[in-house]
């Protein structure tokens, strides 16, 4: 497998094998579920939803904007973001992964906070990760006119990856790799983040089926964001000279999300 990947790697496996514990993979190992009920899957979406927003800095929670369902008592900016990423949550559990179904679900999450032009599109200008305290660039990301062949690499070797039967661990590890390789790519103009969780749990439900959608990844990430954005920023400060070798911390959140 590692020999046909062309910007993932097999390098870290054996490590990342060496650190997880299968048995945190007791409940989903193998199953084959059949298809969550609609209620439950909105439920689960919507959970997923709120937190990876609030990742992005909303201050919805999820009772309120469960009780808004009911309600009706707003229609902030804050809501319907979440709703636009529950759409996008709910459209991606019936499609595959591929360039022109990720570009439909970016659109679909980003109708509320970019505008029509920009949506389901890769960005045409340079990308900087500002730190909001001081200013400073904090990360440089692919420059503009590389995006598109990092992506196709990368949808290349998760289509790669989804016709290649991987065991549970390595299921887990790809997932989470994708998740960071994405992000450092950051090839949108906005929604990178919303987009790249919901692509890990994407990539789980092809290989798992719909009850990739119980774990609680996003809200793991939430609970722990601190660490989330120390890991995803150890590597270095530009994309073309990351140090892959320090990628293990972020890997290994997702299976905690299971303990």
């Amino acid at each position: 497998m590692g020999k046909q990947l062309k910007i993932l790697t097999h390098t870290y496996f054996e490590a990342y094998a060496a650190l997880v514990s299968e048995s945190v993979f007791e409940n989903i190992a193998g199953r084959k579920e059949p298809k969550l009920l609609l209620d439950d899957f909105v439920r689960f979406a919507s959970v997923a939803s709120v937190v990876s927003s609030q990742i992005e800095g909303s201050t919805i929670d999820v009772n309120t904007y469960f009780r808004n369902k009911t309600v009706k008592y707003g229609n902030t900016h804050d809501l319907m973001a979440i709703d636009d990423l529950v759409q996008a949550y709910t459209l991606a559990k019936d499609l595959k992964i591929n360039k022109r179904n990720l570009h439909k679900i970016h659109a679909t999450l980003s109708q509320s906070f970019i505008n029509k032009v920009h949506r389901g599109k890769y960005r045409k200008s340079q990308m900087f990760i500002v730190n909001d305290k001081t200013g400073a660039i904090t990360y440089t990301a692919a420059a503009f006119d590389t995006v598109e062949t990092e992506m196709d690499k990368l949808l290349a070797d998760i289509a790669n990856l989804c016709a290649t039967n991987l065991s549970t661990l390595e299921i887990f590890y790809y997932a989470a790799l994708i998740h960071f390789r994405f992000l450092k790519i950051h090839p949108y103009i906005d929604g990178n983040g919303r987009t790249a969780r919901l692509l890990e749990k994407w990539f789980l439900m092809q290989h798992l089926g719909e009850v990739a959608f119980t774990i609680p990844a996003e809200h793991y990430y939430h609970e722990h964001k601190q660490d989330y954005y120390k890991n995803l920023s150890c590597m270095g400060d530009y994309y073309e000279d990351l140090n892959w070798d320090k990628c293990m911390p972020f890997l290994l959140m997702l299976p905690a999300s299971l303990e």
